[in-house]
């Protein structure tokens, strides 16, 4: 057999954690149940919205709501069968299909090598989500 069959490795690349439960959970479920190894590559920082009745939103407060979303999306994860969980750590809302995050990328094919990949970072024309 090559070694590109051997290869049973997909990258799912998003822009926000729970991107890939609401996109492609089934496709995951489905690649992990065959063996393969799936690995999420979250581009932002989880620090983005929020409670609608939220009214603490200093540094400290909203450093606690990234905690909790890093925590649920490896649970999520985990729940999957996903060998891990990369956070970029992008500024949620200010993603930009920039240089620096398209060779970050790059260096995740290179060092992962998937056989798959998903990604999932459209938005309006020239800028991601």
């Amino acid at each position: 057999m090559s070694e590109q069959i051997l290869n049973k490795v997909a990258l799912c690349v998003v822009a926000h954690a729970d991107d890939t439960e609401f996109g492609i959970a089934g496709t995951v479920a489905s690649w992990v149940r065959d063996g393969w190894d799936v690995y999420y590559v979250i581009c932002t920082d989880c620090s983005g919205g929020g409670p609608d009745d939220a009214e603490n939103l200093n540094p400290a407060a909203r450093q606690r709501t990234v905690e909790t979303r890093k925590l649920e999306q490896r649970a999520a994860a985990q729940i999957l069968g996903v060998k891990d969980v990369i956070f970029l750590d992008y500024p949620d809302g200010l993603l930009q299909p920039t240089l620096e995050l398209r060779r970050e990328i790059v260096r995740l094919i290179r060092q992962y090598r998937p056989r798959a990949s998903s990604a999932s970072l459209q938005s309006a024309p020239g800028r991601l989500p």
